[in-house]
């Protein structure tokens, strides 16, 4: 009898004593956002886009491009998605094309923006505007967003 309490105990001691969290952390990683991308609603003030984050960037090869996501006061989250038309017209770490979403207003029926990228400290430096259906005008400015 002694031999299965003794069995049972050592059992539950090691099903149940260990601790994720004893071995430095949950296992989920943090999410690193930037306050480099301001925007505007309707014409607005200015602010920090909150929760912003680049979901993606490209800038070597034939065609740079760059993601942001981040959540506007109003609200919604919104994705601007920077694209390259060509290397020869936009020219080499520029990009020329702009898409808008949010997830509240569909796509952007009219967007314009520009990034560059400095090459030698990898920052990436532009502006957009994106007119959604119902009115509603979204504005921003990118300043020194360093890509990884």
């Amino acid at each position: 009898m002694l031999r299965i309490i003794v069995g049972f105990l050592l059992a539950s001691t090691l099903l149940f004593g260990c601790d994720d969290d004893d071995a430095g952390g949950s296992g989920q990683t943090s999410v690193i956002y930037t306050t480099a991308i301001s925007v505007s609603e309707n014409g607005a003030p200015p602010y920090v886009l909150n929760q912003a984050q680049i979901a993606s960037s490209t800038y070597q090869g034939p065609t740079a491009n760059l993601v942001i996501n981040g959540k506007l006061n109003s609200g919604p989250v919104i994705r601007v998605t920077f694209s390259q038309s060509s290397p020869t017209v936009a020219g080499s770490n520029v990009t020329d094309v702009v898409e808008m979403y949010s997830e509240t207003q569909g796509n952007a029926t009219q967007t314009s923006g520009k990034t560059t990228r400095n090459a030698t400290t990898n920052a990436v430096s532009g502006s957009f505007t994106g007119a959604f259906s119902n009115g509603t005008i979204v504005s921003g400015t990118i300043s020194g967003l360093l890509l990884q």
